[in-house]
């Protein structure tokens, strides 16, 4: 048996791997979890441990040793983000965006910035950039994507490319696009490789 210790410090560590980059192996870890551990983890988050809330709203997310249960899976989360879990409240963000409730959405995400998060930064401006529980500003969508950008969110890196190859709050400038597509595309972001593509397809800031 765990020591509470013991217990927080893999509840953390399990937290720890909610990234893009190693989403699939919190999966798997999720999937073979016995089921003594995982009632071991209700019981904990029962009690008021906001990581051991989140991870279970995951499970009940993506139906991972347990099966899916949107409504288990918000109740979770919105415990977990109440006690300021920026994963959890990011989590309750997108919840509420694909429900197209998007101030509740920006709600939330600021929440999370608040505490630093480069994923709600990059939320709040596509927020801002499409109009969606905000009046549109393009200014405003760019000065939180470099905030996101600047801590190397490649999504935020690429739409700033995208604001100066299309002069959206900015002038256009094609050199600044192509430098903006080339920091997200040495991440590995696909959309900013193909924006590349294009500009020398075009020969747009660059020699055809």
């Amino acid at each position: 048996m765990l020591s509470d210790v013991e217990l927080e410090n893999e509840l953390s560590r399990l937290v720890s791997l909610h990234t893009k980059s190693k989403t699939k192996q919190l999966n798997s870890l999720f999937s073979r979890l016995s089921n003594e551990k995982r009632n071991v983890y209700e019981i904990v988050a029962q009690e008021g441990n906001m990581n051991a809330q989140f991870l279970i709203g995951r499970m009940y997310q993506k139906g991972l040793g347990v099966e899916k249960n949107r409504e288990k899976a918000i109740y979770w989360y919105t415990l977990a983000a109440n006690q300021g879990n920026r994963n959890a409240q990011i989590k309750v963000g997108y919840i509420s965006e694909s429900d197209e409730d998007y101030e509740k959405a920006m709600s939330w995400y600021m929440k999370a910035a608040n505490q630093g998060s480069a994923e709600a930064e990059f939320k709040i401006g596509l927020l801002y950039k499409n109009g969606k529980g905000v009046c549109k500003n393009y200014t405003e969508a760019l000065n939180w994507y470099l905030k996101a950008a600047n801590k190397g969110n490649s999504d935020a890196q690429n739409n700033i490319g995208r604001l100066y190859y299309k002069g959206q709050g900015v002038k256009k400038d094609y050199i600044k696009a192509i430098n903006w597509y080339r920091k997200s595309a040495n991440q590995g972001n696909m959309t900013a490789q193909n924006n590349i593509g294009l500009m020398y397809y075009s020969g747009e800031g660059v020699e055809k």
